[in-house]
């Protein structure tokens, strides 16, 4: 090969890497404005996890499941298996372009929504998911006593609800999962 395909060769991933970089830089700074102003940041939750906090909760077919930052949806999506009605709630970009994506990719009936849960009216959930910290939780504490109906059933991963008395707590790992049933 010639010095000039060499050129061109090398100017083609030159490009490929500077689009890479930037693509990864803007979903880095989205995520991170994300986290900053609302104070949540993106974790996963294991899928093993998943199945056994479904298995233990034995939610109804067609309950409306509500995932307050969703993140890349795999809540929703393992809710939809099991008969449920999905909806999730995500701002972070790349979490929620992800769960998006999976769920147009897949034809899935879950929902994903760009949208921040607080501005959400959440009164017509049968049973919410969370995997929240700190202020978010002690914010939206308030907020369930307010807008969830009487027998809704609230999950929360990985932290407890300040103000509220579990009725369950179930054992994943490596944190727990605590169940609560609106009065």
């Amino acid at each position: 090969m010639s010095i000039l395909t060499w050129l061109v060769i090398l100017e083609i991933i030159l490009a490929i890497v500077m689009v890479g970089s930037f693509v990864f830089f803007f979903f880095a700074a989205c995520s991170i404005y994300t986290n900053l102003t609302t104070g949540i940041p993106w974790a996963k939750i294991r899928r093993e996890n998943i199945d056994k906090i479904f298995k233990e909760i034995k939610l109804p077919k067609n309950s409306l499941l509500y995932d307050l930052g969703a993140g890349d949806g795999r809540v929703i999506l393992a809710a939809e298996k099991l008969g449920l009605k999905a909806r999730g709630f995500e701002l972070s970009l790349y979490p929620y372009l992800r769960a998006w994506f999976k769920i147009f990719i897949g034809q899935r009936r879950a929902q994903i929504k760009r949208q921040d849960f607080f501005k959400e009216n959440l009164d017509q959930a049968d049973a919410v998911f969370m995997f929240l910290t700190g202020r978010a939780l002690l914010k939206l504490s308030q907020k369930l006593k307010h807008e969830l109906k009487p027998g809704a059933i609230i999950i929360s991963h990985g932290f407890a609800l300040p103000g509220w008395q579990s009725d369950k707590t179930i054992l994943t790992k490596p944190s727990l999962t605590y169940v609560y049933k609106v009065n």
